[in-house]
């Protein structure tokens, strides 16, 4: 459930500002208020532009709270709570970006030029990657509500005896909790007994099991993009119009999370 209130009033001839609050509530989150505040400035009769700030959030879909599917090689689960005790992951596992790191430090000691190492030196010679991150309760928290603040600011003009609409738009979005996936692998061997046998099992398909978590960022994730559109109505009824947008997201490559940003970096219409 949830409410809004939205209040605007004229602050000159020109200038137009409203700000506006939402109020919401979900079973298995906490209250969320989420703020806004715009203005628009009409230079003249023809051109107008426009700044925006708000803070927003996105509720875990039902497939990120809930979902549990066997994908084959991995297993598919959602974030809330009871699917994440019963996977008993803390203590007991590694993110795949360790093992990846594990494994290319084996394979360049047994390439090195000097002194090169036997597989299982390089193993040996290689486990404190694994012991040093292995995987926490604080790396694997409840799914939480996506959140988000957004700066816009546009421009539109009316051309041609209004004939002709021309709109761009630029936004800067910064993101806490990023919903998307983090790729952990459980051996069947827990590490906290025996590493050098779990390190031998991360890389045996039989030997492991692989989860797919929905799961929040560790870090902050931005966002940013540029839209235009061109519109023109001719005399006879017919309407043409294109329009694009550019959008680029910026994550750490060090945060385990696979962010679920799916938009295409260039669409035009």
């Amino acid at each position: 459930m949830g409410g809004y209130l939205e209040l605007g009033r004229k602050l000159t001839q020109k200038l137009q500002g409203s700000v506006s609050l939402r109020v919401d509530k979900s079973e298995n989150f906490e209250i969320k208020l989420t703020p806004r505040t715009s203005f628009v400035y009409q230079q003249n009769k023809e051109s107008f532009f426009r700044a925006s700030f708000q803070n927003g959030f996105r509720n875990p879909s039902l497939s990120e709270q809930f979902i549990f599917q066997n994908l084959g090689e991995a297993t598919l689960t959602g974030g809330l709570q009871p699917y994440l005790d019963q996977l008993d992951l803390p203590g007991n596992s590694f993110f795949v970006q360790t093992v990846d790191d594990f494994n290319d430090n084996v394979i360049g000691l047994t390439l090195e030029n000097f002194v090169p190492l036997k597989q299982s030196q390089a193993e040996l010679a290689s486990l404190s990657i694994l012991a040093d991150n292995i995987v926490q309760s604080e790396d694997i928290l409840k799914i939480v509500p996506e959140k988000v603040n957004s700066w816009e600011i546009g421009y539109r003009s009316l051309m041609a005896e209004n004939k002709l609409v021309f709109d761009i738009n630029y936004y800067f979005n910064l993101y806490r909790d990023f919903i998307g996936l983090k790729r952990v692998i459980r051996p069947k061997m827990s590490p906290a007994i025996d590493l050098f046998l779990a390190s031998r099992q991360v890389n045996n398909s039989t030997e492991r099991d692989v989860f797919f978590i929905y799961a929040n960022a560790d870090n902050t994730v931005t966002t940013q993009g540029l839209g235009f559109s061109l519109d023109y109505a001719s005399t006879g009824g017919f309407l043409l119009g294109i329009n694009g947008t550019w959008a680029k997201i910026n994550s750490d490559e060090d945060d385990p999370i696979i962010p679920g940003f799916n938009t295409p970096s260039f669409k035009l219409n």
